[in-house]
C-alpha cells in the first residue's frame, strides 16, 4: 500500500514538472502589422514565457521582400526592456543592431553577467521603412534566422521557439474626407459666431 502511494506521488510530481516545463518554453516573437507603402514604423521583438536568469540574447530577423528594410534596433522599447538599467550595450555605448537592411542582427548581454527576468519583456525595438513601389495587399513575412538565441549566465543556450510576423501593405488613408470634415467644422463655427454677433446688435 505504501509503495503504491509513493508511486502515485512520484507520478503526480513528474506530471506537474512536465506541465511546468511545457508552460515555460521560451518564445521570441515578431508582430503582425499593417503599413502603407512609402512609410516607416517600428515594433518590439518580444520574449514571453520565461522566468529565470538570462545572460545574453541575439535575434536575427529577415524580411521576405527587399522593399522592406530594417533600419535600426534600440533598447527604447514600449514593453519593458529585458536588461533595463543593466544593458551591456547601453552602459558601454555599443549599438544594439550590428547589421541592418533586409536582414537585421541585434544582441545584448546583462552588464553584470546575468539578470533574473520575468516575461513578457522586449529584446529590442526594430525600426523599418517600406518602399513606395510595393503594391497594396502585399504581405511581407518577418522570419527569425539561425542566429536567434537566448543564453543563460553560464553560457547555457535555452531551447527557444520563434513566432514569425508579417507586415501587410494597406492603402494610404485618403486625406480628402478629413479635410472636408475640417472645412464643415470651420463653416459651422463661423456661422455660430456670425449669428451671435447679429443677436448682440
Amino acid at each position: 500500500m505504501e509503495r503504491h502511494k509513493a508511486l502515485t506521488l512520484k507520478a503526480i510530481v513528474l506530471a506537474m514538472t512536465a506541465c511546468l516545463q511545457t508552460g515555460s518554453a521560451e518564445t521570441i516573437s515578431a508582430p503582425n502589422l499593417v503599413a502603407a507603402a512609402g512609410t516607416s514604423g517600428s515594433f518590439d521583438i518580444l520574449l514571453t514565457n520565461v522566468s529565470g536568469e538570462i545572460g545574453a540574447f541575439s535575434f536575427d530577423i529577415l524580411a521576405s521582400d527587399p522593399r522592406l528594410q530594417f533600419t535600426n534596433a534600440t533598447v527604447a522599447t514600449t514593453v519593458p526592456y529585458v536588461f533595463v538599467r543593466n544593458s551591456f550595450d547601453q552602459i558601454n555605448g555599443f549599438p544594439l543592431a550590428t547589421k541592418t537592411g533586409q536582414e537585421l542582427l541585434a544582441s545584448d548581454a546583462a552588464n553584470n553577467g546575468s539578470m533574473v527576468v520575468f516575461a513578457p519583456v522586449a529584446l529590442g525595438r526594430v525600426f523599418y521603412t517600406v518602399a513606395p513601389s510595393i503594391p497594396v495587399d502585399s504581405s511581407i513575412a518577418i522570419t527569425f534566422g539561425a542566429a536567434t538565441s537566448l543564453v543563460g549566465p553560464s553560457g547555457y543556450r535555452f531551447p527557444i521557439s520563434t513566432v514569425n510576423g508579417a507586415i501587410t501593405i494597406v492603402p494610404e488613408p485618403d486625406q480628402m474626407p478629413l479635410l472636408f470634415a475640417l472645412l464643415l467644422v470651420v463653416l459651422r463655427v463661423s456661422g455660430i459666431v456670425v449669428r451671435y454677433r447679429n443677436n448682440e446688435c
